[in-house]
């Protein structure tokens, strides 16, 4: 069989099917059915010659034989299609109890009441369960509250824990309503949802806002507005009699979320095949012109903006698919003017006039319809906006999308736009874009979609647990990537994925057109045309590497390096064992490649430079969180930029304290411990402190860092002022953080407790190694051979090593006041992720092994550099050295009886550090048991990389030399 043809002929007769109904005039959607509309429409009464009718009596016996044996109704693709499903049956019901004398159903079962009370205890044990805060389906906030009322009414009161936080959320959303708002002229989506409003407003009152019949081409609210306006309105009846047999349904009882949907399902069906390489000839020319024809009149006529379906309020999303289509098509004649003016509100575009949170994949198609234009440039400011908002929603984490349920549709949508922006831009239509985006931003995000794409396919090549639709977004996604040129050292991974993809879909071909229930609106819905549509689409888009100019190609990464690094870190215990390691690594290292650009930019803007203590860390430092992000659910880049700045400042601090405070007040240490005191407010500050914090405070150091330090900081005999000047600018940076302000008061005095606890740690590792250096001296030890431990052990500790490594050593990681930080970075606002004392002891535990197991690594890979600098190590503790003897023999050192030493006390090192091991993995299973659902993942994140840098130094050193 031709494949290819098959896929045109398929294409081609869907196409047929949707352009004849276009050009009959028919009013069309392929939504499912859904048991909340029908359930609304199951209450609708006519008065006909003095008798009262049920007017849909199919409609309330599809109730009754889709209610489940539990009590409640189905649930789509999401708990609260249950809840609502439930709440409107069981409404249905008890309407229907109450009319027996209406005409038109059947007597009702003599188990009805048994029936209702299934219900109500369905209800209320998922409400119970009810995450109020996670919800997101398009106007719940109302639909549920309203229905609670409704029920409560009819004597059926229904209590739940998150009753208050649901009845803020629906204060906020009507603060500004008032029914003058439905009364008036001006469209607004709450027609869409009128049956929210029973009891609230009149419903004589908006009966100008039906269009064909309908409100908004919702059955639900059409319904309620028959049910509740004083006098019958025909128009309203035929509308819903039209949907009862031209829906999904077909004259079953069932009816739809929203009807027609002739808009929304040209524009989407011909945007996504021309996209995928399908021709206007292929898809059939008369079929394409005549949609063409009909988007063209259908926008002109409407003043340049279009609903889902002809004369319904206008939204930004079906807008932008039109004009997408027609630019495709080669057609110009409509411009994107208005779709600018009406919804462009400065930050992002709004998919209906003042809509209350944006949707992320309504900015995608605005954008992606504005960068097909034949002149992009001449709207570089909207597409600047709409690709900066885009941007700090990925960034930020926000992928959630308002319309489908999804991840992957979202960041399909992302990918084709982005490679389209990149080669716009690459081509010089788009010179002034900011460069902060094209040359950053953009690449990481792409770069981030085709990692996590790639890793979230199963192995029968499929994404979304076997959904055919879901696993044509990910292939679809796959193939818009497979172009960028950052990526092309991993192109036959690229390829290999889209092909298995490919052959999940081709192996179940019969399933294309059995949608999952993945879109949403009041509830979710399948969608049979759009799930085949996007099959075809997969199985026909081009897979092509793209032409692209030295500006983009000079992102890429030397393929030696990825083989280098990706082979050395393949061999560390935390990736040794993962499946397709080397794949992971690669892209890991690819996005850690683009980090580094933007982490070199701000290197000295804290502590000065220094290029006498210029180490490998740097590069290091952007990959320890790329790979170990991708090891588990990924955190937000906006986290993962925080922490790799973080880090680096880490390592800064380190050399500081000992190149500059160690070498130039090595013995006058204790005015720079009051400083520190001081600046990190764990003692009295001075008027004139307070006045240089308040200074330090109001520096931009919220998005990347500060400015330059000055140059004040690198003389070569700094002052005390100095040293306050760089140490006040790092601890201003960490404390003044939005996530730390935001954070509860315990948790910052905390935070600094802990920074403070980092940098006198230094100081005493600066007194230690003061007091054993002048030991080394006294006892005439030569330093020549630093791979030998040519030194006695520190005869002069002030405590004991389980002391010493669990707190100077441990603070000196700098591990437990990044801890933290992290902490902050990841709680809400406002709260803390670790609440109860149970949370706060068991972190407190695991940070401290965490610490502890990082420091002996360290000690273990930086034998050689600390001997070289004089520096206290585990291994220079009294306890590693009893037994030992002191290696010498009458001539001198015994050098392979010294070897022989060196080996054994690293042998304990390592020994002890498997222990702290076994203690934190204990520590972070039981901390899993207590905390908050999803605060474990997030922290599994800081542990891994923790872990990975001590992994890191026992393979290899790389810190700096500071003297």
């Amino acid at each position: 069989m031709d494949v290819g043809n098959t896929l045109l002929t398929e294409a081609s007769a869907l196409f047929e099917r949707l352009a004849t109904d276009c050009g009959y005039g028919k009013p069309f959607g392929s939504f499912s059915v859904s048991i909340y509309d029908s359930a609304w429409a199951s209450m609708v009464i006519k008065d006909v010659d003095g008798n009262r009718q049920w007017l849909f009596p199919e409609s309330f016996q599809l109730l009754l034989d889709s209610q489940l044996k539990e009590g409640g109704w189905q649930e789509y693709g999401s708990g609260i299609d249950g809840i609502l499903n439930t709440m409107a049956s069981l409404l249905a019901i008890v309407k229907h109890r109450k009319e027996p004398s209406c005409k038109g159903c059947p007597p009702l079962p003599c188990h009805t009441n048994a029936r209702i009370s299934r219900g109500i205890s369905w209800l209320e044990h998922k409400l119970q369960s009810w995450d109020v805060d996670a919800s997101d389906h398009v106007g719940f906030e109302i639909l549920i509250p309203s229905l609670l009322d409704l029920l409560r009414r009819e004597e059926i009161p229904i209590d739940f824990p998150g009753s208050e936080k649901l009845a803020s959320l629906n204060l906020k959303k009507l603060a500004r309503f008032n029914p003058d708002i439905l009364y008036g002229p001006v469209g607004t989506t709450l027609v869409h949802s009128l049956e929210a409003f029973v009891g609230k407003i009149d419903f004589d009152k908006v009966r100008h806002h039906l269009v064909d019949g309908s409100m908004m081409g919702s059955p639900a609210s059409t319904a309620a507005y028959l049910i509740h306006a004083s006098s019958w309105d025909t128009t309203a009846e035929k509308y819903l009699r039209s949907v009862l047999q031209h829906g999904q349904g077909n004259g079953s009882g069932g009816f739809p979320s929203a009807f027609p949907t002739t808009n929304f399902e040209l524009t989407w069906v011909l945007s996504t095949l021309l996209e995928a390489g399908f021709s206007a000839n292929s898809l059939g020319m008369e079929n394409v012109e005549k949609v063409a024809n009909y988007l063209e009149s259908t926008i002109l006529a409407e003043a340049g903006t279009i609903g889902f379906s002809y004369g319904l309020l206008a939204d930004a999303d079906d807008t932008a698919k039109a004009i997408l289509s027609l630019s495709l098509l080669g057609k110009t004649s409509v411009s994107p003017d208005q779709l600018i003016a009406k919804f462009d509100n400065g930050v992002y575009f709004d998919t209906y006039v003042e809509e209350s949170n944006p949707s992320f994949s309504a900015n995608c198609n605005v954008l992606n319809a504005l960068l097909h234009h034949p002149l992009p440039s001449q709207y570089t400011a909207q597409i600047s906006r709409a690709t900066e908002f885009l941007c700090n929603a990925w960034y930020h984490g926000v992928l959630k999308d308002k319309w489908n349920l999804s991840p992957l549709y979202p960041a399909m949508l992302l990918s084709q736009a982005f490679v389209q922006l990149l080669f716009r831009w690459d081509q010089e239509e788009l010179a002034d874009l900011p460069m902060h985006l094209v040359r950053h931003r953009v690449p990481i995000i792409l770069l981030q979609i085709l990692t996590r794409t790639i890793q979230s396919q199963s192995a029968d090549g499929s994404w979304g647990e076997t959904s055919c639709e879901v696993t044509a977004y990910g292939v679809l996604t796959l193939t818009a990537l497979y172009s960028i040129s950052w990526a092309s050292s991993v192109r036959s991974e690229i390829l290999c994925a889209i092909e298995l993809g490919r052959s999940f879909l081709a192996e179940n071909r019969q399933s294309w057109s059995k949608a999952n229930y993945i879109w949403i609106e009041k509830v979710t819905y399948a969608h049979p045309v759009l799930s085949q549509t996007y099959c075809l689409a997969a199985m026909n888009a081009p897979v092509s590497t793209g032409q692209w100019t030295e500006a983009v190609r000079g992102l890429e990464i030397p393929t030696k390096k990825i083989e280098k690094l990706s082979a050395f870190f393949s061999r560390i215990p935390l990736f040794a064992d993962r499946g397709n390691v080397m794949r992971m690594l690669k892209m890991a290292l690819i996005e850690s490649h683009l980090f580094l650009p933007q982490l070199k930019a701000i290197e000295h803007d804290i502590f000065p430079r220094n290029d006498k203590t210029a180490g490998t860390y740097l590069e290091y430092i952007p990959l320890t969180w790329t790979a170990c992000n991708n090891l588990g659910t990924p955190t937000s880049t906006a986290i993962l930029w925080d922490m790799m700045i973080i880090s680096m400042l880490n390592y800064q601090a380190d050399e500081y304290m000992e190149a500059v405070i160690g070498v130039h007040f090595e013995h006058n240490l204790g005015p720079v411990k009051l400083l520190i005191e001081r600046l990190c407010q764990i003692s009295p500050a001075t008027p004139s402190s307070r006045k240089r914090a308040r200074s330090n405070s109001e520096d931009e150091l919220n998005i990347g860092l500060t400015t330059p330090s000055d140059s004040s900081s690198d003389k070569l005999n700094p002052s005390l002022a100095d040293i306050e000047h760089v140490l006040s600018r790092f601890i201003t940076y960490v404390t003044t953080h939005p996530k730390v302000l935001a954070s509860p008061p315990a948790t910052r005095t905390k935070l600094r407790h802990e920074l403070a606890a980092f940098l006198l740690a230094h100081i005493t590792q600066i007194e230690d190694n003061a007091r054993f250096g002048k030991q080394s001296v006294a006892d005439g030890i030569a330093t020549s051979s630093p791979t030998l431990n040519s030194s006695p052990y520190f005869r002069s500790p002030k405590g004991t090593y389980y002391d010493w490594v669990h707190t100077t050593s441990a603070n000196h990681t700098s591990c437990p006041y990044s801890f933290v930080f992290y902490s902050c970075l990841i709680s809400k606002p406002g709260t803390s992720c670790f609440r109860t004392v149970k949370d706060k002891y068991l972190a407190e535990d695991l940070c401290r092994r965490l610490a502890t197991l990082c420091r002996q690594y360290n000690d273990y890979g930086s034998i050689a550099r600390d001997r070289a600098e004089r520096n206290l190590n585990s291994l220079d503790f009294p306890e590693f050295n009893q037994g030992l003897g002191d290696g010498k023999t009458m001539m001198g050192f015994n050098i392979d009886g010294e070897r022989e030493r060196e080996a054994r006390k690293k042998e304990d090192l390592f020994w002890l550090a498997e222990y702290e091991r076994e203690g934190l993995e204990r520590a972070v299973e039981r901390l899993g048991d207590v905390v908050e659902g999803g605060t474990m993942e997030r922290m599994r994140l800081f542990v891994d990389v923790t872990d990975l840098y001590g992994q890191i130094y026992v393979a290899r050193d790389i810190g700096t030399r500071t003297r």
